[in-house]
């Protein structure tokens, strides 16, 4: 879609979140990569609580969280300024034992440098 010079609104997403709540009804069960990517556009457009509830709703339905969808949620906290959430969820990580990108690594470390 952004390749064709398309961007997405606040209709996609939501066109999105409506298909996301389909996926039972087929039969089908979203999986991480379907989560994720719509938690990276929630942030992108600025939807923290949206995220927030999705991140939720993927761990009440058992489907754990990865490294890719950490960093997802990482950056967008941290584009945010919300450099406490980031790190409560750096050392949620560390608990599961997930490491980080090395992208949201160097951002991490350029909000944090004086």
């Amino acid at each position: 879609m952004q390749s064709d010079g398309v961007l997405p609104d606040i209709f996609t997403y939501n066109k999105a979140r409506q298909l996301l709540s389909e996926i039972p009804n087929k039969g089908l069960v979203a999986d991480v990569v379907t989560y994720t990517s719509m938690i990276n556009g929630l942030f992108k457009e600025g939807m923290i609580i949206e995220a927030e509830k999705l991140i939720i709703e993927m761990k009440d339905k058992g489907c754990m969280p990865n490294a890719t969808t950490y960093d997802t949620i990482i950056k967008g906290y941290l584009l945010e300024n919300d450099v406490a959430r980031a790190l409560e969820l750096l050392k949620e990580m560390r608990k599961r034992k997930l490491s980080l990108t090395d992208g949201t690594k160097s951002l991490l470390i350029s909000l944090l440098s004086p």
